[in-house]
């Protein structure tokens, strides 16, 4: 994320007002997450399924928020050959 830009409607006491906020420059790090994946692939006939596992590990952290983005899940495809 290079260029960032956030606007909020703020409401307090005093009523509501947009804040802008640019963060432009900040979390330039395009390195920020590392993934790691294995799958394994099976095929029948003309089909075939394959399930890959991945992690997403952060490596630093992006925005104004100094976020760390990160998380685990599975792939799940079907292919058929034509």
């Amino acid at each position: 994320m290079v260029k960032q830009s956030y606007v909020y409607d703020y409401t307090d006491e005093n009523g509501t007002r947009l804040i802008d906020r640019d963060v432009t420059g900040q979390g330039k790090n395009f390195y920020a997450v590392a993934n790691v994946s294995v799958g394994y692939e099976q095929k029948w006939n003309k089909t075939s399924v394959q399930v890959a596992p991945y992690l997403k590990i952060p490596m630093g952290e992006i925005g104004y928020g100094n976020l760390s983005l990160g998380g685990i899940g599975t792939q799940v495809s079907i292919k058929r050959d034509l």
